[in-house]
């Protein structure tokens, strides 16, 4: 098994900017039918950071990093390590790698899986190494 480590960064800012608009005029619209409904300040708060962790994907950058123990990415609000044992299925798209906790496909996929997007500049590089890698934990 090899001992690599792959890192890359994705920015949707500069990758999917359509996206990244889209995603702040939601949060946009979101505060402001908040701040209109009355509601306490902790609540608009909590809701607003919900929003903002579903939303995330299209607003803020992220650092992705494969090794031989797992996967790891950082996002604006924090970071995960993960373990390839809480994988059971790869899709290796050119877009980005889809890991899924369930070995077929359900419908809350888009809940319990974990998409690693590629920017596009270095797409061609980090394909092969990722597939090589996923296969070696037998995804």
């Amino acid at each position: 098994m090899s001992e690599s480590i792959l890192r890359w960064s994705f920015n949707p800012w500069r990758e999917r900017l359509r996206t990244a608009l889209l995603a702040s005029a939601a949060m946009v619209a979101i505060a402001t039918l908040l701040l209109w409904s009355g509601m306490w300040a902790l609540a608009i708060v909590v809701l607003l950071v919900a929003s903002s962790t579903q939303l995330g994907p299209g607003l803020w950058p992220i650092r992705c990093e494969l090794d031989g123990d797992g996967v790891r990415y950082t996002v604006a609000l924090g970071w995960a390590r993960r373990p390839w044992s809480d994988f059971r299925r790869a899709i290796l798209r050119p877009e980005g790698l889809l890991l899924s906790t369930r070995s077929r496909p359900t419908r809350f996929d888009s809940f319990q899986s974990l998409f690693l997007p590629f920017p596009a500049a270095a797409r061609d590089d980090l394909v092969p190494q990722v597939r090589q890698l996923v296969a070696e934990h037998g995804l």
